[in-house]
């Protein structure tokens, strides 16, 4: 499952929110396949998609690593907040 339903949608909305979150993951999955090791900040920059919402590529990296695609480094750099975050990287 690539999405999260917590607003509760059904029917169609449900399905289109299925896809999109689909084709954000495998954009996320394509950036790591090019640049190996990257923060969640540095992903969401590199889509050059600015409607994305950030949670969304973080979704994204998680899903992907729960998956067994990406693993979280101990690796850390200041992220678009000011705050750190993590590198992850592909496997």
């Amino acid at each position: 499952m690539s999405h999260f339903n917590t607003t509760h949608e059904d029917g169609e909305t449900l399905i289109q929110y299925g896809k999109l979150s689909e084709t954000q993951a495998k954009h996320i999955e394509s950036l790591f396949t090019s640049y190996r090791r990257m923060t969640p900040s540095q992903a969401w920059r590199a889509m050059n998609q600015p409607d994305t919402p950030l949670t969304s590529v973080r979704r994204a990296i998680s899903n992907l690593s729960r998956d067994g695609i990406l693993i979280k480094t101990g690796i850390k750099a200041v992220g678009i907040y000011g705050r750190p975050e993590y590198f992850w990287e592909m496997i």
